[in-house]
């Protein structure tokens, strides 16, 4: 696996989201911050990228992923 400085941030959210909840990556870093949003960091040995993505309202039905080319967030029903 490359070294993890080497990895490239990732920030496609739908890839991302999906990897999160396939349960695709051997590391997760997960914080919130005070808005309240929660970002995620994926990497895995089976792939080069760290991706990362950002949530608002995790785990609630309402949950949204941002999507940092539209300035907007998406209900993550939508992405499925």
């Amino acid at each position: 696996m490359a070294s993890r400085c080497n990895m490239a941030i990732n920030t496609d959210h739908k890839e991302g989201y999906r990897r999160w909840k396939a349960g695709d990556f051997n590391r997760c870093d997960i914080t919130k911050d005070a808005s309240g949003l929660t970002v995620i960091k994926l990497s895995s040995d089976h792939y080069e990228d760290i991706y990362k993505f950002t949530l608002r309202y995790e785990g609630e039905d309402r949950e949204e992923v941002f999507d940092a080319d539209t300035g907007q967030f998406i209900p993550t029903r939508d992405l499925h």
